[in-house]
């Protein structure tokens, strides 16, 4: 995703020479926030530099959110989910730490992992289709159950040591109740894909999926009934702190409940300019939570709310010519607030360009009206900040 920005018209729009294109900010797109206790939590995603994925990273707070630190990242591993059994064991898909996320080194791949205390935990181990449980915080896992075909099952969840549930591929759960030996297949009527899954109580529980698809059960599973959403986005993930209160977020979807989903409120689908695209929610009991996603979307729930964002975000220097026009080409990948001003080299500051949101598409910078010579470009959108030396004919 190259950034390019215009200030008055659409590149489209315009029969313009070659123009320099300035370099992005890095940003990090979160698959999954996951949280230890109220102070020590996890964010892992993929990192983006230029618009290209430069490889996984993993970022802890040890004082509750207020700031993000990388905790260190690995090739090759796919950040694709997060799990914890206490503050030093945990795992990614394809990856294990047992020092608070300091290393990562390569692990056998699990596709999910729900841990229902400190000791007792179930995964998914795709690649060979099985079942595994462990009573030791996962220092060892047995195998339960396998399942046919590969790849068909995604995400567990448990209640109790007994009861727990899958998601099948096919749009229905799955459901055991001696602690993942035998499962039961339950048809959940929903047409479409099915991505999350979610237990309040061993009766009650959500789960999720393509076209704003949000199903209920009361009955540990047995039977679904749909809930009326709003929306035909897709729901990546549906979380609950209690048998009321929930939110659920996916591509351009923020929603939140206070009554089971009875009725779901839709929040604003952007923050701060730009569209929210959410992979993950992590709720603590009292209600406060996390959310993560893409675009660098890593924000706290509390009251009801969504703050803003809190992403760890980085600076990119650059020095480069603007062409004979002092235009500067950008293309913006969704919508979002753009900022852009000149200053001279001691500081002062020469014109803002642009201060405003923008849709996606291709931009054109306009820098003509400014007088020959050097100037320090600040370049600001939902990625971040780009700074550099240009020079105008």
């Amino acid at each position: 995703m190259n950034l390019r920005l215009g200030i008055l018209v659409a590149a489209s729009a315009l029969s313009l020479p070659r123009a320099l294109t300035i370099p992005n900010s890095s940003y990090t797109a979160y698959d999954e926030v996951v949280f230890v206790n109220t102070d020590v939590g996890y964010a892992a995603g993929t990192s983006w530099v230029l618009g290209i994925p430069n490889g996984p990273m993993f970022y802890k707070t040890t004082d509750g959110g207020k700031t993000w630190n990388p905790r260190g990242s690995t090739s090759g591993i796919e950040p694709r989910f997060l799990a914890f059994s206490d503050t030093s064991r945990g795992w990614a898909r394809g990856a294990r730490t047992t020092d608070g996320g300091a290393t990562w080194l390569p692990a056998a791949s699990f596709s999910a992992i729900h841990f229902l205390d400190a000791k007792h935990g179930w995964g998914l181990r795709d690649l060979d289709s099985e079942v595994v449980h462990t009573t030791n915080g996962g220092d060892t896992w047995t195998v339960r159950s396998r399942w046919t075909p590969k790849g068909s099952v995604s995400r567990i969840a448990f209640a109790d040591t007994s009861r727990g549930w899958m998601i099948s591929g096919a749009g229905a759960v799955l459901r055991t109740t001696n602690g993942g030996a035998v499962w039961a297949s339950h048809p959940t009527g929903a047409p479409d894909t099915l991505y999350s899954l979610q237990f309040a109580s061993p009766a009650v529980g959500w789960v999720a999926g393509d076209g704003g698809t949000i199903l209920k059960t009361l009955d540990s599973g047995k039977t679904w009934a749909r809930q009326h959403t709003g929306t035909t986005g897709r729901i990546n993930c549906v979380r609950f702190s209690s048998p009321d209160s929930g939110w659920a977020t996916g591509e351009r979807v923020l929603l939140q409940t206070t009554n089971g989903g009875s009725a779901w409120i839709p929040h604003p689908p952007e923050r701060n300019g730009s569209f929210i695209f959410g992979s993950s929610l992590f709720l603590f009991s009292g209600g406060e939570g996390w959310i993560a996603g893409g675009n660098g979307l890593l924000a706290k729930i509390t009251n009801g709310a969504v703050a803003g964002l809190v992403a760890p975000k980085s600076t990119r220097h650059f020095r480069a010519f603007a062409n004979k026009h002092g235009m500067v080409r950008y293309d913006l990948p969704v919508r979002s607030r753009v900022k852009a001003s000149l200053y001279h080299p001691h500081g002062k500051l020469a014109r803002v360009l642009i201060d405003g949101l923008q849709e996606p598409g291709e931009y054109v910078l306009n820098a003509s009206s400014a007088a020959s010579g050097v100037y320090i470009l600040d370049f600001q959108d939902y990625r971040g900040r780009s700074v550099g030396t240009i020079f105008l004919p």
